[in-house]
């Protein structure tokens, strides 16, 4: 039986399939999709990223602003291990009560901001800068309106406390005002406390020549430009023999050859040496003797101990002490056990009336009066009244 069959399609007569062009940014059209190597790598605009896409990319995301520096705005950024490049500058704003940036665990990292590499050398360089009154420079100077610390530590180097706005005078004040607190400067042998001039004159940086003498000179025996004088001060901090290395002064000084207060016992030639003038010293114990303070004076006069103005002086130089107006002395409980070497002892004791009187201990022996012909006489005041002592010329 044969059955006559009728078209299925009762439409318009399709001749052809439409073509599509390429898409653009303003047609429709066909597009090819991107693979994860044509995502990261970013330069292609042939194709097209997918969400399958994302995750290689974010994998490997690149510089955010590499190409052309933009401002980013994040809730929270967390890093591991990345770095800001040389060129980006991060500002940080933060919300009311907020804290501005908070760090978590660190690890085993020894640094939490390491301005290491950052440039940052220099006297006007801050990598700490509040306001005019208050920052740290690269330097190493630290300035602040109040310093309160508990304890400020820096392992071999100089540094500087600028004075803030704490009086009108811009005074450093060291506060020990809470009972049992105390202000205490450390000082060891080689480690000294000074007070006074704090710029060097000049330094020596490890080229200094000693030649087992009193004598020391800059490297080559060249002139060394220094403006020293007798009384200054001479710090050699670095010898290869270490019983070198301690605080001289200046006896003597032509502008090549320093000569200094005591013999150096080796000949080097890598002193590093630092030249003050006009500070006080404080000196540690040695382990056997006791303390000691020092004049280090640029005009050769002796420290003044008293006295409400400083006085003229001759005859006594920065290795001296002078006594202004009144010395007094109170009774010592035993008397000294022997004389001081190469010098006297002066003090108070009382006599076997318990009235207490001048005591002198002496390396001189007392002699035997013998023949005694008074050839002269000085006058002393005892309690308010003027006598003659006679003497007799040696």
């Amino acid at each position: 039986m044969l059955i006559a069959a009728g078209p299925l399609w009762a439409g318009p007569k399709i001749t052809s399939l439409p073509s599509w062009g390429t898409a653009t940014t303003g047609v429709p059209g066909a597009v090819e999709l991107a693979t994860d190597a044509e995502t990261v790598t970013g330069t292609s605009d042939a194709v097209v990223t997918t969400p399958g896409n994302i995750t290689a990319k974010m994998a490997a995301p690149g510089a955010i602003g590499g190409t052309t520096p933009a401002a980013g705005t994040f809730t929270n950024l967390n890093a591991d291990e990345g770095k800001f490049g040389a060129t980006t500058r991060v500002t940080i704003n933060d919300g009311a009560n907020e804290d501005g940036i908070t760090f978590g665990s660190l690890g085993t990292a020894t640094k939490g901001i390491d301005f290491n590499a950052s440039g940052l050398t220099g006297a006007t360089d801050y990598p700490y800068y509040f306001n005019s009154s208050n920052y740290w420079t690269a330097s190493g100077n630290l300035r602040a309106t109040n310093f309160l610390v508990g304890n400020l530590y820096d392992a071999g180097n100089t540094r500087s406390i600028l004075s803030g706005v704490t009086t009108a005078q811009n005074d450093v004040i060291l506060n020990s005002d809470v009972a049992y607190n105390n202000t205490i400067t450390a000082i060891s042998t080689l480690g000294n406390a000074l007070v006074g001039n704090k710029t060097p004159v000049g330094i020596w940086a490890g080229d200094g020549v000693s030649n087992g003498t009193t004598t020391i000179t800059d490297v080559g025996g060249a002139a060394h430009g220094l403006s020293l004088a007798a009384g200054d001060m001479v710090h050699i901090q670095n010898s290869t023999t270490a019983a070198d290395e301690g605080v001289y002064r200046v006896v003597s000084d032509d502008g090549t050859s320093v000569v200094v207060d005591r013999a150096l016992s080796g000949s080097n030639t890598n002193l590093s040496v630092t030249f003050y003038k006009d500070v006080i010293g404080v000196f540690g114990t040695d382990g056997t003797n006791g303390q000691r303070i020092m004049n280090y004076s640029h005009q050769d006069k002796p420290l003044q101990i008293g006295g409400d103005v400083l006085d003229a002086t001759a005859n006594m130089g920065a290795e001296d002490v002078l006594i202004g107006n009144v010395l007094g002395f109170v009774n010592r409980d035993t008397e000294p056990g022997g004389a001081l070497t190469n010098g006297i002892i002066i003090y108070a004791e009382d006599s076997t009336d318990t009235t207490s009187s001048l005591s002198l201990r002496l390396e001189q022996a007392v002699e035997d009066i013998g023949t005694f012909t008074e050839s002269h006489k000085i006058k002393v005041q005892i309690n308010g009244t003027w006598y003659w002592i006679q003497l007799d010329a040696v």
